[in-house]
Order: structure tokens, then C-alpha cells, then sequence
């Protein structure tokens, strides 16, 4: 990962300062510019997603985001896998609903076992 870039305490103070002004929170920024296709190709946008794995890097780091930095990353694991599951069986005459699987049934899930079950039940 490349070095980090510091930005000097007075042009952070500046740049609050306009948020400030605004009323425009960095978040709000933030989400703008990368929920908005008309900013897609902004400088700013660009910097945000190149430093994107460095920027989520610092959140469990952080002492007052740790915690829900974690908890975000567990959910977005579980709808991941889950989704991942739905697309393996979303062609198939069974369904399989993983969002409300517990750990034990997603260990003890064999996607073989239930292909040979669902052809034999044809």
C-alpha cells in the first residue's frame, strides 16, 4: 500500500471550516460524491475510490468507530455469503434460504449431497 498523504492542519481547518459554512458534514461529501453519477469523474471522487483500502483500513483503528466498523464488516460478510448461496441454488427446483440459516446448517450444508437428493426426487 502506498504511503499515507497528511494534510496540513491548517488546510484541514479551512476545509471544515467551508463544510461549516455550508452545512455540509464531510459525510454528507462524502456520500455525495459517490452516490452521484454526475461525480463519478471527479478529481475528488477519483482520490476517495483510489484510497479507498486505505481509508477502510483506519476505521477499526479509530477508537469511536472500531466496534461498528466491525459489525458492518460481519453484516456485509453474511449478505455476501448468503447471496453467493442464493445464486448457487437459484436455478434449481429446491431452495435453500440462507439468510436464515444458522452457522451449523451452512457447516453442514453439502451442495452435492442436495443436487443427488433433488435428482432423485424428480
Amino acid at each position: 500500500m502506498e504511503t499515507t498523504t497528511w494534510t496540513a492542519r491548517s488546510q484541514i481547518i479551512r476545509i471544515a471550516s467551508v463544510l461549516e459554512q455550508e452545512a455540509v458534514t464531510a459525510s454528507d461529501f462524502v456520500i455525495t460524491l459517490l452516490e452521484r453519477e454526475s461525480y463519478r469523474d471527479h478529481p475528488c471522487t477519483t482520490s476517495l475510490v483510489e484510497k479507498a483500502p486505505e481509508i477502510i483500513d483506519l476505521f477499526p483503528k479509530h477508537l469511536r468507530s472500531a466496534q461498528s466498523t466491525f459489525t458492518w464488516a460481519r453484516k456485509i460478510i453474511q449478505k455476501k455469503t448468503a447471496d453467493s448461496i442464493k445464486l448457487l441454488t437459484a436455478n434449481q427446483d429446491w431452495h435453500f434460504d440462507a439468510g436464515h440459516a444458522s452457522a451449523k446448517q451452512l457447516e453442514d450444508f453439502c451442495y452435492p449431497k442436495t443436487t443427488r437428493i433433488s435428482t432423485e426426487t424428480k
